[in-house]
């Protein structure tokens, strides 16, 4: 009878060490992978949001060579074809752009790209949705530079 309460022993002892051991190596390789995946998601997050400012910082360059471009051939005062077509032919150049307008200081649109319906625009400054931003945006370097360029011509 002792040999047999031995042996449960040792049986009873292999088997609680092998579940605590068991669970250890199940949990340190948990947190290993874990670690590995938090690590990944790290990078790509990384390289996402370069790759996401590179694009919103193309689009920003763009749109102020083009504001300024505008503002030059008088587009707030005359909205003429060569406005027009300035607008379009970027807008086919860079199809990742949805449309373009151009707003006088006021919050009018006077100016869009052709795939834009006129009859619906909205005055930014007025409109509930817009207006919060739109005022915000006037209080920017770039549009307050802008601002005062418009009215020196």
């Amino acid at each position: 009878m002792t040999s047999l309460n031995s042996i449960r022993r040792i049986f009873l002892f292999i088997l609680f060490s092998s579940i605590v051991t068991g669970t250890i190596m199940i949990y340190v390789q948990w947190e290993n992978i874990k670690k590995e995946i938090t690590s990944d998601l790290i990078s790509t997050n990384n390289i996402m949001t370069s790759s996401i400012q590179s694009v919103l910082h193309k689009n920003e360059a763009l749109l102020n060579i083009l504001g300024k471009r505008l503002v030059e051939l008088g587009a707030l005062q005359y909205p003429d074809s060569s406005a027009q077509k300035l607008i379009d032919e970027l807008l086919d150049n860079n199809p990742d752009l949805a449309g373009i307008g151009l707003a006088n200081l006021s919050g009018q649109l006077v100016l869009t790209s052709l795939n834009i319906e006129r009859s619906t625009l909205p005055n930014l400054r007025n409109t509930p949705e817009t207006s919060d931003t739109f005022n915000e945006a006037l209080k920017t370097k770039n549009m307050k530079d802008i601002a005062s360029i418009v009215e020196a011509v």
